[in-house]
């Protein structure tokens, strides 16, 4: 029987199904993937993640991309060689964010625990994001007007402002505090984020998605660009926006 976390994980509205593979290979843990509309497209589906999985560059963590429709399909990189895949219909929700982010963390701290189906722990919901807990919005702030910088130079900042609001999340009230400038900056807004704002594990979480998909579509036009915010990034900065 599969861990309790991936039980309630593929009951959440939207998932299809998930897979956990290290290697490239899956480590015949998968609930769902098959269950996609057309069985005839699963060949591709393999295909489709395992080039990518291939061929990703070192530091990318987390990559989308759309198949057979409105499927979209996930993929995180946990470790190295290690990676969690994730079939859902239509773009992530606030509620499969969060069981992300708690897959995540788990898979992170004992990874043979959750695919083991003989001792499942007992404590996974007092886990919790060490890195993200009261991270201060001025310090992510800080980091994610890097990413726009650097996207300017090759992009400018009227189109880098057009990516920001393509990506941003929809129906997430406290990401109004963040103000996408017309010059290509984000800022937050004086009078919904107080000085002194600490984001939680799940806003973080949810910041991370928002920075990586913009890398995503930054990448499809500047090859280089995660090599270029790698450097451009301190190491904390990093860890803030792309390790989960």
């Amino acid at each position: 029987m599969p861990h309790p976390l991936i039980q309630d994980f593929v009951k959440l509205p939207g998932i299809i199904g998930l897979s956990l593979m290290e290697n490239g290979e899956s480590l015949g843990h998968s609930i769902g993937l098959t269950a996609a509309r057309d069985p005839t497209q699963q060949p591709k589906l393999a295909r489709s993640i395992q080039k990518i999985l291939a061929t990703a560059p070192a530091m990318l963590n987390f990559f989308t991309f759309q198949f057979a429709g409105d499927q979209q399909v996930a993929i995180y990189w946990v470790a190295a060689g290690r990676a969690l895949i994730i079939l859902r219909q239509g773009a992530a929700t606030q509620a499969q964010i969060r069981a992300v982010n708690q897959l995540l963390q788990f898979i992170k701290a004992d990874y043979r625990a959750l695919i083991s189906t003989d001792n499942p722990p007992n404590d996974t919901q007092t886990l919790t994001d060490a890195t993200g807990e009261g991270v201060n919005a001025q310090e992510i702030l800080q980091a994610m007007n890097i990413l726009t910088r650097q996207a300017s130079y090759f992009l400018g900042p009227s189109l880098v402002a057009a990516h920001l609001k393509a990506d941003q999340p929809a129906n997430t009230v406290w990401l109004n505090r963040f103000h996408i400038e017309s010059n290509g900056t984000i800022s937050l807004a004086p009078h919904l984020a107080p000085p002194d704002w600490r984001l939680t594990a799940g806003q973080l979480q949810i910041i991370r998605q928002w920075m990586q998909n913009f890398c995503q579509r930054c990448t499809k036009i500047v090859r280089d660009y995660l090599l270029i915010i790698q450097q451009a990034l301190s190491k904390q900065q990093w860890q803030l926006l792309f390790e989960p």
